[in-house]
């Protein structure tokens, strides 16, 4: 998943997995949230209202299905070892892709610590999500 972003803050669907940290090749993003959403619309709106509150578009991209789609299943075949295996992170991904085949979105939210990451809860929380994943350095949480 990339951070190459179109104009409106969508993420670029060509090679949309390159510059994304990893776990033992996993897509693993440390310091941010990926919230997933049924529709754009909900995700788009929820976006807005993170830039006005202060977050910028770079701090909060939106994924659309394709861009998921293709980043998560060429993430998950290129990386099926073991050490891939071991923690949540390869659950994480397919948790993404069975999201995107329903044609949801995610938007994956930068987050500078705890304080920012309940803000940011909060501005979630004002639209039906299908889930929030934190990514801290050694874990992934589960928010609700």
């Amino acid at each position: 998943m990339s951070t190459k972003s179109k104009s409106k803050g969508h993420a670029s669907d060509a090679n949309v997995d390159a510059d994304y940290p990893s776990d033992f090749g996993i897509f693993y993003p440390t310091g941010s949230l990926m919230a997933g959403f049924p529709t754009e619309k909900q995700a788009i709106d929820i976006q807005k209202e993170l830039i006005a509150g202060g977050k910028s578009v770079a701090d909060c991209t939106l994924l659309s299905s394709e861009a998921i789609l293709t980043a998560a299943d060429h993430n998950l075949k290129m990386h099926d070892g073991f050490l891939a295996r071991l923690g949540w992170s390869a659950k994480a991904v397919q948790i993404h892709l069975d999201l995107a085949r329903e044609n949801g979105v995610i938007l994956k939210i930068s987050v500078k610590d705890d304080e920012d990451s309940e803000r940011t809860m909060e501005i979630i929380r004002h639209a039906p999500f299908s889930f929030v994943h934190r990514y801290h350095a050694l874990a992934i949480e589960e928010l609700q």
